[in-house]
């Protein structure tokens, strides 16, 4: 479900995109240059917003993805900040690092006989 959410953001992000790319063609096609100064920065904005979501995205799944690679136990995400097709994911790869590392902790003191 997480992933669909995902889905349909960058496909609104898209069609708003394209939405926007195709009245501005349409009026300079027309010769209607003066709506080319508004549609101009519409454009600019709603490209900066595409990429900056993808990228924000991407880089919480490169975090993930390296904490598993190195077996980084001690590492949480915050879920609160997170974005939100990534929240209910990082939310039980949270809970599952916490208890790993209580695990960890439980069989060190166990193999120096601190139990």
């Amino acid at each position: 479900m997480t992933f669909k959410s995902y889905e349909i953001n960058i496909l609104w992000r898209v069609l708003l995109l394209f939405a926007t790319l195709s009245a501005a063609s349409f009026f300079l096609l027309k010769g209607l240059y003066v709506y080319e100064i508004i549609f101009f920065p519409v454009i600019i904005l709603q490209l900066y917003n595409l990429f900056s979501f993808h990228k924000k995205t991407q880089d919480e799944v490169d975090q993930f993805v390296e904490a598993i690679h190195y077996k980084d136990f001690s590492r949480n995400f915050n879920v609160s900040n997170a974005p939100v097709e990534l929240k209910s994911f990082l939310k039980r790869s949270s809970l599952a690092s916490s208890v790993n590392s209580k695990l960890v902790a439980h069989i060190k003191r166990i193999s120096m006989g601190n139990v």
